[in-house]
């Protein structure tokens, strides 16, 4: 996929930032482990770090699935705290099955997939280092048309 195509769907796949109270879905284990049925961003975040599959210093992100993902894991964001889009991504992968599943190791997800940073910046290198705020779409690299 040309770097151009690759800008262009992250651009066309862009969604607006979650906003603090959206209701945020974990696994049903996680759900029933922390005692809840839904979080909100932030109740998210929190409980993601309390659960140790977090840190808390490290910057509050969200990270959006698109295409097959989302609709295998029934998932559309996860905000989460995170250093690098490599670190984002192994957490989906640690918190659900499904993710786990269709992720490929962490090794080979940057010759499948692309992570549109903030709706304009689209990298393949999970090494990508993120800052508070930044949304990343997750994507598989064979979107588009």
């Amino acid at each position: 996929m040309s770097v151009d195509r690759a800008q262009d769907a992250g651009k066309r796949y862009q969604r607006s930032q979650p906003q603090p109270d959206a209701v945020v879905g974990l696994p049903p284990e996680l759900l029933a482990e922390l005692g809840a049925s839904a979080l909100s961003v932030e109740e998210c975040r929190a409980a993601l770090v309390r659960l140790g599959y977090c840190t808390a210093g490290h910057p509050a992100v969200t990270l959006e699935l698109y295409g097959g993902l989302r609709l295998k894991t029934g998932w559309d964001l996860l905000p989460l705290h995170a250093n690098t889009v490599g670190e984002a991504v192994e957490i989906l992968r640690r918190i659900h099955p499904k993710a786990a599943r269709l992720l490929p190791a962490p090794v080979e997800i940057e010759k499948h997939f692309r992570f549109a940073i903030n709706g304009s910046a689209v990298t393949g290198e999970v090494s990508h280092r993120l800052r508070d705020g930044d949304h990343i779409v997750l994507f598989s690299a064979s979107v588009g048309g």
